[in-house]
């Protein structure tokens, strides 16, 4: 359906942040245009449909669960229908019981996964949706898991890391023994250069260094994940990462005892100068740092890997031949490529996923044999379909929202080409630390945590398992 005139407004006041009065007016107005001509969707789903919508269907598999009780099957159309008439504890009670029937029934997972959500068990969905690999690659269900995982990994982050920085002032001061020398946290780095065109590379580098030091066994490196909710919350600028004053504060909160960091520019011949700086969180003391590195901006992949087996050498690590090969191993060698790349890990970093799996593609279409981005692309992809609220979720996996929701996008595009066309838009130039307020605005419902963890359905048999219908 069309979006109404409150609608709107609300739907620019999201976009439009701290632009001025005027924006946000052009705003409202492209909002209205585009709405215009994207016309009226199909009935979405929600969490709370008319139960008599379902009566019949739900009558008829009570009466078959009377005659047989354990039809896993039966329990868990049920239960999907529960779900859907905002009966949660209901619903959790019946796809549990499926569970213990069905298994690896990747439609009894993804329900009682979002049943899960709706009655606090948080944990127990997202240890749910972690099977997503363990569901056939064609079935839908598998997609869904698969970005519900992605974007409630993402949520819990950010719950946890307010929690810690809430916490901060009731824990010792005693830096070194919270820290693990072994953990190695890599921050985005800070971009001195003034062509805009590179800025997006920090955020890149920043990913080739973490994939490569992943690589070693004897370092474990900070999940991507969890370092971006620290540092969203603590909202330092990229220089203050490995300062002194600033280092142990943010190895504490991550569990790292080393951070990786620094600083690059691109000059105006092309050349790329690149500082990277190695802290020693338990100190705040910079180890001795990296020289200065430079090469044109085409032999920026050589010159990344130099780095990083500079700093496998200051943290003492001494690499087999198999990690050595692992290291030296380059994702692309196309430039621009790798830039689109870049755009895309900040578009997600910003939980903009539609954004990413853009830029993703981009990059695929530059070089199709860019293995990463192509995975990230599908992850992307995924939590598009998958996160957000549950009526959202539950509107992909019956395929309802589909039409609906590629209209929808398309009418954001149309404003998001329009806005940034005057440099206004969220994807402007000098947006990468903003956060996108459209896409923050489509969170699931916030359930109260309970205090006893369900305890994982015993694995059991019986029945197929075929996706079984929506």
């Amino acid at each position: 359906m069309p979006m109404t005139d409150g609608s709107v407004a609300t739907h620019a006041r999201l976009w439009s942040g701290n632009w001025s009065s005027k924006a946000y007016s052009l705003l409202a107005v492209l909002l209205a245009l585009s709405i215009g001509v994207v016309g009226c969707g199909g009935p979405s789903v929600t969490m709370d449909q008319d139960r008599t919508a379902f009566e019949e269907e739900e009558n008829r598999l009570e009466r078959r669960l009377e005659d047989h009780p354990e039809d896993g099957e039966a329990l868990r159309d049920l239960g999907s229908i529960y779900l859907r008439t905002d009966r949660p504890s209901q619903a959790y009670d019946a796809l549990k019981k499926a569970y213990s029937r069905r298994p690896d029934d990747p439609k009894v997972l993804f329900y009682l996964g979002l049943a899960s959500e709706k009655v606090g068990r948080r944990e127990a969905a997202l240890d749910l949706f972690s099977k997503f690999d363990e569901v056939p690659e064609d079935s839908k269900y598998r997609t869904l898991m698969e970005g519900r995982y992605e974007w409630l990994a993402r949520k819990q982050a950010k719950r946890q890391a307010q929690q810690m920085i809430a916490q901060e002032k009731d824990q010792p001061a005693d830096v070194e023994g919270q820290v693990e020398p072994n953990v190695v946290a890599v921050v985005p780095m800070e971009y001195q250069g003034g062509s805009e065109k590179y800025q997006p590379l920090g955020r890149g580098l920043a990913e080739m260094f973490t994939t490569d030091l992943a690589n070693v066994g004897r370092l474990k490196v900070v999940e991507r994940v969890r370092l971006q909710a620290i540092l969203d919350e603590l909202k330092l600028s990229r220089s203050k990462y490995i300062d002194q004053s600033t280092a142990p504060r943010v190895g504490r909160l991550l569990g790292a005892g080393r951070i990786v960091g620094g600083s690059y520019l691109v000059t105006e011949d092309e050349e790329l100068r690149l500082q990277v700086t190695l802290a020693n969180v338990a100190t705040g003391e910079r180890m001795p740092q990296l020289d200065r590195q430079r090469a044109g901006i085409s032999q920026l992949f050589q010159l990344q890997k130099q780095v990083t087996f500079s700093i496998v050498d200051q943290l003492g690590v001494e690499l087999t031949p198999q990690e050595k090969a692992a290291i030296q191993e380059v994702p692309t060698q196309n430039l621009q490529a790798f830039l689109a790349y870049s755009q895309g890990l900040m578009a997600e970093d910003r939980g903009n996923y539609g954004a990413a799996a853009r830029y993703y593609q981009q990059a695929q279409q530059i070089d199709p044999n860019f293995e990463q981005a192509a995975q990230r692309n599908q992850k992307a992809r995924s939590a598009q379909q998958g996160g957000g609220s549950q009526g959202k979720a539950l509107s992909n996996a019956s395929g309802d929202g589909e039409g609906q929701q590629q209209s929808s996008e398309s009418s954001v595009n149309v404003v998001d080409q329009r806005l940034q066309s005057m440099g206004a838009g969220p994807g402007a130039a000098g947006g990468e630390g903003e956060r996108d307020p459209a896409q923050e605005s489509e969170t699931a419902e916030e359930e109260s945590d309970l205090d006893d963890p369900p305890e994982p359905p015993p694995s059991g048999g019986g029945g197929s398992n075929s996706d079984g219908g929506s």
